[in-house]
């Protein structure tokens, strides 16, 4: 993924509270430690709305495929970002 990837691509942006070291860019760690472990990553209907998303996108451009080539997290392609994180759970969406 050269320079330009955002060029051509699509983004979807989900909202969740990463690990702890995802975090601590973002908030002191004492803060942190205040926030209940049951809030933290991705809920069930966030997996189903995005489930639902991507299949539309697909339907819609044909020359995506359903893969982790062509559909992939912030942080797989550049080391300045940590979405969607190690609490993302990919097999919820098909891989």
């Amino acid at each position: 993924y050269e320079l330009g990837l955002n060029h051509y691509s699509i983004g979807i942006e989900l909202l969740a509270i990463g690990t702890k070291e995802e975090m601590i860019p973002i908030i002191t760690e004492p803060v942190f430690n205040k926030i209940d472990p049951s809030l933290l990553g991705y809920t069930e209907e966030q997996y189903q709305s995005l489930n639902r998303l991507i299949k539309d996108i697909l339907a819609r451009n044909p020359k995506i495929k359903h893969n982790r080539t062509q559909i992939l997290g912030h942080d797989e392609y550049t080391s300045r970002k940590t979405d969607p994180g190690k609490l993302f759970d990919w097999s919820k969406i098909g891989f």
